[in-house]
Order: C-alpha cells, then sequence, then structure tokens
C-alpha cells in the first residue's frame, strides 16, 4: 500500500510539474495545492491515507478475531483494494506523462 501510494503521489507531482496541460482532477487535492502547495498536501495526504486504512483495517482484524475468525480476509481487502487504486492511479498517471511527453 505504501509503495502504490507512494508511486501514486510520484507521478501526480512529475506530471503536474513538469506539464502545464495536466490538472489534479481531485478537488479535495487540488485546495490541498492551494492551501499548503503541491509537494507538502501530497505528503500529507499521501501519509494521512495510507494512515487512515492502517488503522481501519487493523481495527477491522481486532473485531474479526474477535468472533475467532482469520484475519486474512479482512487485510486482503482492507489493503487489497486501496493498494489496487493507487496502483492504477499511479499507472494512469505514467500513461499521462508519457501522452504529454510525446
Amino acid at each position: 500500500m505504501t509503495v502504490a501510494k507512494s508511486l501514486d503521489a510520484g507521478t501526480t507531482l512529475v506530471g503536474l510539474s513538469l506539464f502545464e496541460r495536466t490538472e489534479e482532477l481531485n478537488p479535495v487535492m487540488r485546495a490541498g495545492f492551494e492551501a499548503v502547495g503541491m509537494f507538502p498536501a501530497l505528503v500529507w495526504f499521501s501519509f494521512a491515507s495510507v494512515l487512515l486504512v492502517t488503522v481501519v483495517t487493523e481495527t477491522g482484524v481486532l473485531l474479526w478475531t474477535r468472533l475467532g475468525r482469520p484475519p486474512r480476509v479482512v487485510r486482503f481487502v482492507g489493503y487489497g483494494i486501496p493498494t489496487v487504486t493507487a496502483t492504477v492511479v499511479a499507472a494512469h498517471n505514467g500513461l499521462v506523462i508519457i501522452r504529454c511527453w510525446a
């Protein structure tokens, strides 16, 4: 999850820094960029999202194991979905960078 989110943030930073015709589509991130700048907002939101996913997932694991069930499913879903999402976003950002470079 951390690697995927870092790739997402990194490709966002590169794309928005190098190419004027790219833009951030997430209104929350755009507001963060305007408030504190692009790099600090990317670092803060990336850290916060990883922390939030970790807290929610591990809380789910605690509750799930109290029911006597193995935590594999909770961790697979809790970390898997955000990791796949961040990976897809990073890949999309990479394709936008390649398209702008061409």
